[in-house]
């Protein structure tokens, strides 16, 4: 299960990161809640 998890995390940042560069450095510091 956490490895699912760890793929879904990934794949939202992945989709942040080209949606907002901006929350590039304040993805690192904040860790969502799953």
């Amino acid at each position: 299960m956490r490895e699912f998890f760890r793929e879904q995390k990934e794949q939202v940042i992945e989709s942040l990161r080209k949606s907002a560069p901006a929350e590039k450095g304040k993805e690192r510091t904040a860790t969502p809640k799953l």
